[in-house]
């Protein structure tokens, strides 16, 4: 794997222990510290010691951080650390969250990752497949969440669930990926619309579309 693109996630803790978590795939690494910049030293050290090379020899390495939308809920949002668009995604999300009330954000819990918690990653159209699901492990689910358009041109927010081959089954009928004819390098406005396609050929009446990669 020492060549392999390595993604690590930062998670802004709000529950007490170091306040930046951190864990990473596909070389599983999991660490903390009291502040980003220590997070991140702690971590290509221990990935420079797992994969038995230098730091200066680390392979690429993609950033991502995680805040819970509202402390205790278990949901995460989840965006590059560099994105110049996480802020605003964040605070939007969020506000969303926490203006639902629990019965009404049941169902995201209905696909979680496999720590149990539910990941919220914003997309835009543009963006491929690969973005997403370079950030799972088999045992996964995350949420892809995109804004979009409804049929009398209202704005919406379009969810769909992503989960990895060795996933916990869903209560929600799915669909493979590869039987629609999409791959890694599919942007994710045709897996949005091939899924949710697929989902109305079924008569499915879900509020989120379900996809297996």
């Amino acid at each position: 794997m020492a060549n392999d693109t390595q993604t690590v996630v930062y998670r802004s803790s709000m529950s007490g222990g170091p306040q930046w978590q951190f864990y990473s795939m596909p070389e599983s690494i999991v660490g903390g510290a009291h502040n980003l910049d220590d997070a991140r030293e702690q971590y290509r050290a221990a990935l420079a010691f797992s994969l038995d090379v230098p730091v200066g020899q680390l392979p690429e390495i993609r950033e991502m951080v995680e805040h819970e939308a509202d402390k205790g809920s278990g949901i995460w949002v989840r965006g590059g650390l560099e994105s110049h668009t996480y802020d605003n995604a964040l605070k939007f999300l969020a506000r969303y969250f926490q203006s639902q009330p629990s019965e009404d954000i049941a169902w995201f819990f209905e696909q979680p990752a496999a720590s149990g918690d539910v990941i919220i990653v914003p997309v835009e159209f543009d963006d491929t497949l690969r973005t997403i699901t370079s950030q799972m492990t088999p045992f996964d689910s995350v949420w892809a969440v995109a804004q979009g358009k409804d049929p009398e041109g209202q704005d919406m927010l379009a969810w769909l669930a992503l989960g990895g081959s060795d996933a916990a089954p869903a209560s929600n009928e799915g669909v493979n990926l590869g039987d629609l004819g999409l791959t890694p390098d599919s942007p994710m406005v045709d897996v949005f619309h091939r899924v949710i396609e697929h989902g109305e050929r079924q008569h499915s009446q879900s509020r989120y579309a379900l996809a297996t990669v």
